[in-house]
């Protein structure tokens, strides 16, 4: 049981969530013509220290919402001010030029090709604007390391948004990086390399990465204990990603609170003995500290791994207080300071993750251990695995749907293995590259350590085995999120805090979800339309009616990467049954035509539409690279024209100035 006087901390965090929220959705102008908001609500902060108005329990209720308002707008001022940058972002388009960088990070690095995110200064640029940009480099040199001075000779341009719907926004994760510009270059030259923390910790993990391999562990078993060590999941293929995404047991292999949890418990039991000394405690809590940013330094500090290490660190810090610290609390301080550093770490999956993970095992856990109690010791133990797996799923449910939109039915049953073994192999790896490192064997650890890899892979791939393993295809609008979302809230509210008008709350928000469900099926059984998914010069059309869909491509190929892409978007719609085909009707040199329920449709070069007037075509694809032709040149019989990747509307009063649609690239009509 909890009551709200016991957790302050999130009376603030919330608001100040909000304010960040509504600054990333909303207009900021709103809010800018409310900024003598401000200087009331400080005028009012001053009247309550300075006054004994606001003491009065009667008017408490009154200063928590002006505190409430408060810590909105700090939050939508914080945010303003980390992202100002955005509207100072100049593009190189037109030229190559010649830049200045610093490497900040190094998402990627095969030895072939280096992914990288590199602050940046073009050379001669009058302005000297500092901008931060995605690097490809084909051909990196050795021992590339972060805070490396490099200069470059490449084109910048802005990355570009998915061109069909429903797709992950690459951009948008990036730009939330304050990453605008990406380049290709097929080499970089290093001006110098400084050491730093982080590009010690990056020689750190490749020499662990070398002793890995000098125990002898390899392919399978050494990309896994990479990931699940160090962090670094490049060394994964993606049949394992997918594996263990589809086992729902991804975060092992992602270095998060989980990880970091381990090597807390493992230093504090280790350091358990200093309680003994006079000043203990407080050694006891440094020593903690430093091993916990040491393993986050070295796992490449990542933001998950940040959100952790600071949640840790304020439970250790209250240990050495000998304050007995509220979770809630700690969390709520965690994610208040890292928000407060990083604003725009509350739109990564990660953090939404990461958090509603923790929170729900923090809520549901005693709930599930009230309602199932269980007394024998062996199987107590048991029991709290499957309530921390099963609270964590429940938790995180809102996110795993509208982000990933599978559900793995088997998570309880897999992470009743996983999370022990996860335990076993981080112990056992630090153990082994200890005795390692100083009697240059490992006296049968490494044995050990790989058949524990061994067994991690094996009950990983079992739950493939397993029938009805995952749930698949399900796919939610944010609206359906929240309202989720506001479901487990308030039934969580409900259980803690029982009350007939949240059990209302609870049906109403069931019944608006289930008419939902219901007007989203009814409009799917009645779908009908034509579609066009521009891949280059080659164009995919989709001939859809309710659930089953018919693909027609022009060329004979059609690349995965096109085929996952179309068949999500399809999905995403409520199609169940896809048909591909390739157009083999009236196949012509700069043109293609396809007759599909008594309609003609043309797809080709917009050179050709403007040699032949008139059209006998009903519905005209054009794939030029031409940024923008006024309908009225193409010719006013035409009654669909959809211009790829953008699309023009042709209404009823043959308006000739529409602009493109460049807000949904999803081209369809219905007929």
């Amino acid at each position: 049981m909890f009551y709200w006087s016991q957790i302050p901390l999130v009376k603030i965090v919330i608001p100040f969530c909000l304010g960040i929220i509504l600054h990333q959705y909303l207009p900021s102008f709103y809010f800018q013509q409310l900024d003598f908001l401000f200087v009331a609500i400080g005028f009012v902060f001053i009247l309550y220290f300075h006054t004994d108005i606001f003491q009065k329990y009667k008017f408490r209720f009154h200063f928590g919402i002006i505190l409430f308002i408060a810590f909105i707008f700090f939050g939508f001022k914080i945010h303003e001010h980390y992202n100002q940058d955005i509207h100072v972002v100049k593009e190189y388009d037109s030229k190559q030029v010649k830049w200045l960088g610093k490497i900040n990070e190094i998402v990627k690095n095969d030895g072939e090709t280096a992914l990288l995110h590199t602050d940046f200064v073009v050379i001669g640029d009058s302005l000297a604007l500092k901008q931060k940009a995605q690097v490809w480099v084909r051909n990196p040199y050795e021992n590339i390391q972060i805070g490396d001075s490099i200069i470059g000779f490449s084109k910048f341009s802005k990355i570009s948004e998915p061109q069909i719907p429903n797709q992950f926004n690459y951009s948008s994760f990036l730009a939330n990086r304050k990453v605008y510009l990406q380049c290709f270059t097929d080499s970089i030259i290093l001006i110098s390399s400084h050491e730093n923390i982080f590009s010690y910790a990056t020689s750190m993990r490749n020499k662990i990465i070398f002793l890995y391999k000098e125990m002898g562990i390899k392919d399978q078993n050494l990309a896994v204990l990479i990931a699940l060590t160090l962090g670094e999941k490049q060394f994964l293929d993606s049949e394992t990603k997918s594996t263990f995404a589809d086992a729902g047991a991804m975060h092992i292999l992602a270095v998060s609170g989980l990880h970091v949890g381990i090597v807390f418990l493992i230093l504090q039991t280790l350091l358990s003995f200093l309680q003994k000394l006079k000043f203990g405690a407080i050694i006891k809590a440094i020593m903690l500290l430093l091993g916990i940013w040491c393993f986050a330094l070295l796992t490449g500090l990542s933001p998950s791994v940040q959100r952790a290490a600071c949640m840790f660190s304020i439970l250790a810090i209250g240990g050495a207080l000998n304050r007995s610290t509220n979770i809630i609390n700690s969390i709520s301080a965690s994610a208040f300071i890292i928000l407060l550093i990083n604003p725009n770490a509350i739109f990564e999956v990660g953090f939404q993750l990461s958090y509603s993970a923790v929170i729900g095992i923090v809520l549901f856990h005693p709930i599930l251990q009230h309602l199932f109690p269980v007394h024998n010791k062996w199987l107590k133990k048991i029991t709290a695995l499957l309530f921390v797996s099963f609270a964590a799923q429940i938790a995180t449910l809102p996110f795993t749907l509208y982000y990933f939109h599978q559900f793995p039915n088997w998570f309880w049953l897999i992470n009743l293995g996983v999370i022990p073994i996860a335990f076993i192999i981080v112990g056992l790896s630090v153990s082994t590259l200890l005795v390692f490192i100083i009697f240059s064997k490992t006296f049968g650890l490494s044995i050990l350590l790989n058949g524990t890899l061994y067994a991690l892979n094996y009950l990983v791939e079992l739950s493939q085995i397993l029938p009805f393993s995952t749930t698949s295809g399900i796919w939610i609008d944010i609206f359906s999120a929240i309202l989720i979302f506001a479901l487990i809230f308030t039934l969580t509210l409900h259980l803690y805090f029982p009350s007939s008008f949240k059990i209302g709350i609870v049906l109403a928000i069931s019944i608006v979800l289930s008419i939902k469900g219901i007007s989203w099926n009814q409009n799917r059984n009645n779908q009908q339309y034509f579609a066009a998914y521009p891949f280059g010069n080659n164009v995919i059309i989709a001939n859809i009616n309710g659930q089953n869909a018919e693909l027609y491509y022009l060329k004979d190929t059609l690349t995965p990467f096109q085929s996952m892409q179309v068949e999500s978007h399809l999905l995403s719609i409520g199609v169940k049954s896809i048909h591909k085909q390739i157009n083999t009707q009236n196949r012509k040199r700069d043109y293609n035509v396809l007759s599909l329920n008594n309609k003609l449709i043309y797809y080709g070069d917009l050179k050709y539409v403007l040699s032949k007037k008139p059209l006998p075509f009903d519905v005209f694809f054009i794939t030029s690279n031409q940024s923008y032709v006024p309908i009225c040149e193409i010719g006013e019989s035409m009654k669909n024209i959809f211009y790829l990747p953008y699309l023009l509307y042709y209404d009823e009063n043959q308006n000739c100035d529409l602009p493109p649609n460049v807000l949904n690239r999803f081209m369809g009509f219905t007929y």
